[in-house]
């Protein structure tokens, strides 16, 4: 459909699209480098609608590329904002005052260069901002189908994942082009697939062909609306009353006042307001599938006509109660306080506060973002808690229960308060690292499988498994049966059966991990960042019952091209020396099996060729040796630096200190174990 002249959607001056150049009208036909492009209908009607102008050589120039600047000046006027902030930049510059208006409405942070031009994910996740199209947690499983979607910036993840889903972005061969830039053409199409008009309230039908900017606020009465509706900056007093809407959005500056009734009923609505002050009576006589808190906002939701909430501003502060399917924060620093009845709450943002209290029901609550304080208050009954996320800290207070709890996050703090004769938690699982769980309450079930996780048992426990290494178990409560299946953990726990497999559990998985052939890519590289823990190697020297005939013991680890030193005896073998070193090359390879050392030669082997030094055997009437890496003959100077991966004719190649390390304190008859 044609917007009229008196109702421009964008409002654009000539300057901004036509690279300040005088532009002149002709008609369509005459712009030829239009025709046959494959946005050709849509810069023609961006012609016909005042959204651009043509350039004085008689082009449109749908490919030339748009800036920072440019494309802010724009959306600020589309929105038709108002507040400025308070910004370094120039005053002079052209786009001063634009640049005050975005960093308000949080469109760029005021620091970046917007004289540039922008790449294709900038200006798609800027868009989103704009019209406030990102809801808390986007599909972001729409990305991977494009090849280039590894370059798109955390940021920007979420933005565009949702824009491809709602099909205004659609890449082309496959790809996205997210760090191209984005030209007037494909800048148009996005904004034409998203809206075509820009109207005041009184004004409004019901449209079906495409979405629409209203100016001002107003009324909306009696409307069924298939596309979007976006209130602007201006908006300030707004009624919806019998309104039918896949989704409406209210970008005011100020909300005043808000009221949805007359059976009303709008899929989403979304608040991405400067500040406004929203409770119950703002919704009566509504349905609302979702509603998004986007803006900074004080909300008090207590009734069920609102099924879904979803918070994304930092700004916002919300009371919610009720009977709600769920509840989602993705908001950095939000501050939220829950009650009444939820299907499910999920924290993916950072930061946040949030309370469930008052009696609260809740079926699962999933926290993924990092650094939340969750506070879960009393009588509250949970079914499911997992934390995946990292750094949070998570408060049971008495008398509230959670059926399963699950911590796959690393350094959390999970603290259990309660009575010890009733159960605050049924089941916890840790998986995650570096977890801190304090229970002064009582826990029924634990399970720990993630490494130092530090445990603290002040109330009571029943059973708990250890099958993570570096565990501490301790506190002055008690458990009533513990199984330890790790090694390196400490257990000082008042425990009545216990039970300590750790080192039959232990055996067995490093001797499944031990494997022979090399496992790495050829590169030093690899080797120095691949290598068992110098527990496991102990664990697979002593396991395997190899002996020597002195104190010290030699594994020379093909699959990680090690030489490992220990010092001991037969089952109580110490690592005192582990190295890099480069092992036969295929065909020629260092052959397993259990040798000793033989003979020591510290002036080495020097041919016409190359010089090793010092040497020594391993392997009775060969030429098997551990020697430096290859010099010229007779000097210093190294001809071949190779070592890490298997390089050699059979011998041991090693770095000169690793080498003298064995001639210095190696005796002969060494057992040398070669796997």
């Amino acid at each position: 459909m044609r917007i009229q002249k008196q109702l421009v959607f964008f409002l654009f001056i000539t300057i901004i699209l036509s690279a300040f150049s005088c532009a002149f009208a002709l008609e369509w036909d005459e712009y030829a480098d239009v025709s046959g492009h494959w946005a050709e209908e849509t810069m023609l009607s961006g012609l016909s609608d005042g959204l651009i102008e043509g350039y004085e050589d008689g082009t449109l120039r749908p490919d030339s590329a748009i800036t920072t600047a440019q494309m802010i000046t724009i959306l600020t006027r589309l929105l038709n904002a108002s507040e400025k902030a308070e910004i370094s930049a120039d005053e002079g510059v052209w786009y001063y005052e634009a640049l005050q208006k975005a960093v308000w409405l949080g469109l760029v942070d005021g620091s970046c260069s917007v004289d540039s031009v922008m790449t294709r994910q900038d200006a798609f996740s800027m868009m989103a901002r704009a019209f406030s199209l990102t809801p808390a947690d986007p599909d972001l499983n729409v990305l991977p189908k494009f090849s280039d979607a590894s370059a798109i910036s955390a940021a920007n993840r979420p933005a565009i994942a949702q824009l491809i889903s709602d099909g205004l972005v659609v890449g082309y061969g496959g790809a996205l082009n997210t760090n191209g830039s984005i030209t007037r053409a494909e800048f148009l199409t996005v904004l034409y697939r998203l809206a075509k008009n820009y109207v005041p309230a009184k004004s409004l039908g019901s449209v079906t062909g495409g979405g629409s900017v209203i100016s001002g606020g107003g009324n909306l009465l009696n409307l069924r609306l298939t596309d979007g509706v976006w209130f602007d900056c201006s908006s300030s007093n707004i009624s919806l009353c019998a309104v039918e809407a896949d989704e409406i959005t209210i970008r005011s500056h100020k909300l005043t006042r808000l009221a949805v009734y007359g059976n009303s009923n709008i899929s989403r609505l979304v608040l991405d307001c400067g500040s406004c002050t929203i409770d119950d009576f703002a919704f009566s006589g509504a349905a609302i599938t979702t509603l998004q808190l986007a803006g900074s906002c004080n909300a008090v939701i207590a009734e069920d006509n609102v099924r879904n909430i979803e918070i994304t501003s930092k700004g916002v502060s919300a009371e919610i109660s009720g009977t709600h399917d769920s509840v989602a924060v993705s908001a950095n620093g939000a501050n939220v306080a829950v009650s009444g009845t939820y299907g499910k709450l999920k924290i993916i943002g950072d930061g946040n506060t949030i309370t469930l209290a008052g009696k609260a029901s809740v079926s699962s609550i999933e926290i993924s973002g990092s650094s939340n304080t969750v506070v879960l208050g009393s009588e509250a009954l949970v079914s499911g808690l997992t934390v995946s996320g990292s750094s949070n800290t998570v408060t049971l207070t008495p008398d509230m229960a959670v059926s399963r709890m699950e911590v796959s996050g690393n350094s959390n703090t999970i603290s259990i308060d309660g009575d010890t004769d009733s159960i605050s938690v049924s089941d916890m699982a840790i998986s995650g690292g570096s977890n801190s769980v304090k229970i002064n309450g009582r826990a029924e079930n634990i399970s720990v499988s993630g490494l130092y996780n530090h445990i603290t048992v002040d109330g009571k426990a029943g059973s708990v498994t250890v099958a993570g290494r570096g565990t501490a178990l301790d506190g002055g409560g008690s458990a009533d049966s513990a199984v330890i299946e790790a090694q390196d953990c400490t257990v000082t726990l008042k425990i009545a059966h216990l039970t300590d497999n750790s080192h039959k559990m232990e055996t067995e998985r490093v001797l499944e991990l031990v494997t022979l052939g090399y496992k790495g890519n050829y590169t030093l590289k690899w080797a120095q960042e691949h290598d068992y823990k110098d527990f496991e190697k102990e664990i697979w020297i002593n396991a395997k019952g190899y002996s020597s005939e002195t104190d010290y013991l030699i594994w020379v680890n093909l699959s990680m091209q090690r030489v490992n030193i220990f010092k001991g005896k037969t089952g109580g073998w110490k690592l005192v020396h582990s190295c890099i070193v480069g092992t036969g090359a295929p065909g020629t390879g260092t052959p397993p099996g259990v040798y000793y050392t033989t003979y020591k030669n510290y002036n080495g082997w020097t041919t016409r060729t190359y010089t090793v030094k010092p040497v020594i055997g391993f392997k009775v009437n060969t030429g098997y040796a551990f020697h430096s890496r290859i010099y010229y003959p007779g000097t210093t100077r190294l001809s071949d630096s190779s070592i890490g991966y298997p390089i050699s004719h059979g011998c041991v190649r090693m770095y000169d200190e690793d080498v003298r390390y064995i001639y210095n304190n190696i005796p002969l008859r060494t057992t040398v174990v070669v796997y």
